[in-house]
């Protein structure tokens, strides 16, 4: 099995407006909201590819839920650890008028050690024919000292990736 692993999961709110100006009400002309995270982009389109994977990550609050709501409507198997807080949601907006987008992208969720420990354990779970895809940023708490921890799970299947 595939798993898919999203430490910093997003929602992002795409909006599209002709106009910003400071200090004001600005309406927008559209908006679209989606579930995102690098771990989340791997499995879907592992999906759509007719590749059956499970995602896992941590996260915080409703937007967490949004996120595996999302996940199982495309039927990916998911199983995120639930901290306190949100889960991030990000800020694209475009501006017509003058062609530029502001990109606002928050930090994530505090995660808790026991937090790390209850997803660590999955981990462990873990077979020698299974593969983990870990794709994305961090959330805060989260230090990477948990992939040297995790790769020490199966460490002939890590497949460095530069970005």
């Amino acid at each position: 099995m595939i798993y898919t692993l999203t430490l910093n999961p997003a929602i992002d709110l795409f909006i599209k407006t002709q106009q910003m100006a400071p200090n004001t009400v600005n309406r927008t002309d559209s908006y679209d909201v989606q579930a995102n995270g690098k771990g989340v982009n791997v499995s879907c389109i592992l999906k759509r590819r007719g590749v059956d994977n499970t995602a896992l990550g941590v996260g915080a609050g409703f937007t967490l839920d949004y996120i595996a709501d999302f996940l199982t409507q495309q039927g990916v198997p998911n199983h995120f650890y639930k901290d306190a807080g949100f889960t991030r949601i990000n800020v694209f907006a475009r501006v017509v008028t003058t062609d530029t987008e502001y990109k606002l992208v928050n930090p994530g969720p505090q995660i808790s050690a026991d937090t790390l420990n209850q997803l660590y354990q999955q981990l462990t779970t873990l077979g020698s024919d299974d593969w983990l895809c870990v794709s994305g940023s961090f959330a805060q708490g989260i230090a990477p000292v948990l992939f040297i921890k995790a790769g020490c799970i199966e460490p002939k299947k890590w497949i460095p990736v530069d970005h």
